[in-house]
């Protein structure tokens, strides 16, 4: 299991190579908290550019003071409008573990992280949610979260984690070289949600047979992607596909053949829900 760091406004002058020597090649930064772009984190801009420049792996999370699912969304918002532009190689997660949230039940927390990793993804990003054992015991519904997007667990001062996650953050009171004062650690369980597979659904891919080499607006559609699908549909036997790159009546049939049979509409297109089941 590598190694990663979290960090914000609070870590401030980063020797990232210093870092990266050190062993530890990821690092999560926290890109603002609340509704609003102006609360953008102080430091994000310095802290991906270092951590970029450095060559490290990169994701971003999200502090939640939201008090509604609509307001979540609009956390949501501001988030993307803070990242846009940027490259990640980690998910975007949402921050949850404000104590007077809890106040809102399990069910509109759960709900809110939803409706907060729905905006992620249709903006093209994977999405994931961070809390600690507590919230995901008692505040939110872990198995419908894990279903659905990427799990980072606080859980410090144990020899192990309570839920299956992706990243475990196992403490707050790490030593780093080039880190004045102690930094937040973590585990990567997970290796493979770096660079875009892993839980979370992974990359997510788009396709619109009428145009089967176009891009859906915001996301990806090459010959590369479509031999991702056809390579699945022929491991779960729904067609002896050539694995060619192109969708064309051969893979249009193979996929409504599988939509039938999750219960999803037999459109032949590829998208969010198809994609999903397709992962599982």
């Amino acid at each position: 299991m590598s190694r990663l760091i979290d960090v914000s406004c609070w870590n401030s002058g980063i020797d990232y190579d210093a870092v990266k020597a050190s062993g530890i090649d990821s690092v999560i930064i926290r890109a603002g908290y609340g509704r609003e772009v102006c609360q953008k984190d102080s430091q994000f801009e310095n802290h991906y550019a270092g951590a970029r420049a450095a060559g490290m792996n990169i994701g971003v999370y999200w502090y939640s003071y939201a008090d509604s699912v609509q307001d979540a969304i609009t956390e949501a918002e501001a988030c993307l409008e803070c990242i846009a532009g940027k490259q990640f190689e980690l998910p975007i997660y949402f921050d949850m573990e404000e104590n007077w949230q809890t106040a809102l039940g399990r069910a509109t927390l759960t709900t809110m992280a939803t409706a907060f990793c729905q905006t992620i993804e249709e903006a093209g990003y994977r999405a994931g949610v961070y809390s600690n054992v507590n919230w995901f015991t008692n505040f939110l519904d872990y198995n419908r979260l894990a279903a659905e997007y990427s799990i980072w667990l606080a859980q410090w001062g144990s020899s192990s984690y309570a839920y299956d996650c992706d990243i475990w953050q196992y403490a707050d009171d790490g030593s780093v070289p080039g880190i004045d004062g102690a930094v937040d650690m973590n585990r990567v369980i997970n290796e493979d949600i770096i660079n875009g597979s892993g839980s979370g659904g992974g990359q997510k891919i788009y396709f619109d047979i009428s145009m089967p080499y176009l891009a859906k607006s915001g996301y990806i559609s090459t010959g590369e992607e479509v031999k991702t699908v056809q390579l699945l549909l022929n491991a779960m036997h729904y067609g002896d596909l050539e694995v060619d790159g192109i969708f064309g009546s051969a893979t249009d049939q193979a996929v409504k053949r599988f939509q039938k049979t999750r219960g999803l509409d037999q459109d032949g297109i590829v998208g969010q829900d198809t994609w999903r089941y397709l992962l599982k």
